[in-house]
């Protein structure tokens, strides 16, 4: 009987094929038992505090432990911030993190620039109407304060803008209401510092934007005649309130400034002993 030419081939490829398949699922499982015997080792010779300490190396675990431990009052937990991580240390220190306590603030890989003035977000224009402007911006990360905005122009602009700042499209709470009275124009844009910065200004905000309104105050003419765009700035960790007592690469240990100046006015033996090991961490 002849063979056809598809069946001699289907004779060849499929041991082969076999063959690779053997090979592929024996890669797998060897993959797998080494993973598993690798754990295993972990498990066996590495303690829990070791294996969250590598889990959570991004979160500052172990410089968070060690302030911690130093801390004379253990029924409290520093604030903690980032620069670039959501703020979950409830993530690491479930057991802990109900009794936060504002006077000791930790800070997690924060850079200088965190701590300067910096573009927050970029808004969006909503819609207009003859004399009001609407727009829009989310903050990804979290900020401790709102201190400018920045108003884009294709122009001069020489009349006064009321500009409002609210939560949400939503509830609209009214969160500061300014006259903005344009003097200084810089190429493309004015900037309008704040009488009194927001502080505590966005956290856990998520995709909520707030609204930023801009009218014109004398309602002579639209505001949208001259404005292409709204820039929001402000710090990312702001330590006007604290003073830093330690410093470990971008991590830092700092106390709130009254409780600071309470500390050595009184000189409280166990925040002074709290200081003293600090120093050498």
């Amino acid at each position: 009987m002849k063979i056809s030419l598809n069946q001699r081939y289907s004779l060849l490829v499929l041991p082969l094929l076999s063959v690779v398949l053997c090979m592929f699922v024996t890669v797998k499982i060897f993959g797998l038992l080494r993973d598993m015997y690798h754990n295993w080792q972990q498990l066996r010779y590495t303690t829990e505090d070791q294996r969250m300490g590598r889990t959570y190396t991004s979160l500052g675990y172990d410089y968070i432990k060690n302030i911690v431990s130093f801390l004379p009052n253990k029924s409290i937990f520093p604030v903690t911030r980032y620069s670039n991580i959501t703020n979950h240390i409830e993530i690491i220190f479930p057991q802990n993190t109900h009794a936060l306590d504002s006077r000791v603030l930790i800070g997690i890989g924060i850079f200088d620039a965190d701590m300067q003035t910096n573009v927050i977000a970029s808004a969006n224009r909503l819609h207009t109407n003859a004399h009001t402007s609407v727009w829009s911006f989310q903050t990804i990360w979290d900020y401790d304060t709102m201190n400018s905005i920045q108003l884009l122009t294709d122009g001069v602009i020489s009349l006064p803008i009321k500009i409002s700042l609210y939560s949400d499209l939503l509830n609209h709470t009214l969160l500061g209401s300014w006259i903005f009275l344009p003097s200084t124009y810089e190429k493309d844009r004015y900037t309008f510092l704040l009488p009194q910065p927001i502080y505590n200004f966005s956290f856990n905000k998520g995709s909520t934007d707030f609204i930023i309104e801009l009218a014109d105050v004398d309602n002579s003419t639209s505001v949208d005649d001259h404005v292409t765009g709204v820039i929001i700035l402000g710090k990312k960790v702001d330590l006007h309130l604290y003073h830093i007592v330690q410093k470990n690469g971008n991590n830092f240990t700092a106390l709130r400034n009254d409780f600071f100046e309470e500390i050595e006015r009184n000189n409280i033996p166990e925040w002074k002993q709290f200081l003293s090991k600090l120093s050498y961490e």
